[in-house]
């Protein structure tokens, strides 16, 4: 089983030269919420809105501050809706062009698991 992830969750990059976990910004309005966050969707893939900088990417030559370029989310749960839109779980990740992989460290919440 995984978590479903939400507002209070954290991220970190394989390209991250620091390797330090970021927040994760969940879009609002999906009305969907537990243990009072909000719950991330495939949608919520957005450089800056969603995703932060990761400081310093080791992944480009010369290494240069993070501006993240992504991908879809891979792993998201088809059958669990929010907004007509997959639900996300800590098994869910995005690729970034640079080459790095975006995972969840922390779902953000511990009582909503799906299996």
């Amino acid at each position: 089983m995984a978590s479903l992830i939400c507002s209070r969750s954290t991220i970190v990059c394989t390209g991250s030269q620091a390797g330090v976990p970021i927040g994760f910004s969940v879009a609002p309005g999906s009305g969907v919420r537990t243990g009072g966050a909000e719950v991330a969707t495939v949608r919520d893939n957005q450089p800056i809105l969603n995703v932060g900088s990761f400081g310093t990417c080791k992944l480009s030559s010369p290494p240069k501050p993070c501006v993240p370029v992504l991908s879809d989310f891979k792993d998201a749960v088809p059958k669990l809706l929010v907004g007509n839109s997959p639900a996300l779980t800590e098994a869910s990740t995005l690729r970034c062009k640079q080459g790095g992989v975006v995972s969840f460290r922390h779902p953000g919440q511990s009582s909503v698991e799906v299996g």
